[in-house]
């Protein structure tokens, strides 16, 4: 998973919420979301259990309903939790609590 400052919430790819157990539900309101280019991303919003190493929590998570996005964590409901600290020439990304 890539960590992306840039992102404002988390998304997975649709094989990624099948393997966890995601379901469309009648409750489920199909929405778009639009990256760097002009083309968008149908997705379904679910509410997950994450953790960030030992720090467990509830999210928000962009759930695709394409397969062919990569995995990101996003800023929405999890960067606020961590002191999060990017060392490009290092190549380390760190999240302290």
């Amino acid at each position: 998973m890539y960590v992306d400052s840039g992102a404002d919430i988390t998304l997975i790819p649709m094989s990624v919420g099948k393997l966890i157990g995601l379901r469309r539900t009648k409750r489920d309101r199909l929405q778009r979301i639009f990256g760097l280019g002009r083309s968008s991303v149908p997705i379904l919003v679910k509410r997950l259990s994450m953790r960030v190493g030992p720090i467990h929590f509830r999210a928000r998570v962009a759930w695709s309903q394409i397969e062919d996005v990569p995995l990101l964590l996003g800023r929405m409901d999890v960067f606020h939790r961590f002191e999060v600290i990017f060392k490009e020439k290092a190549g380390i990304t760190s999240f302290t609590s």
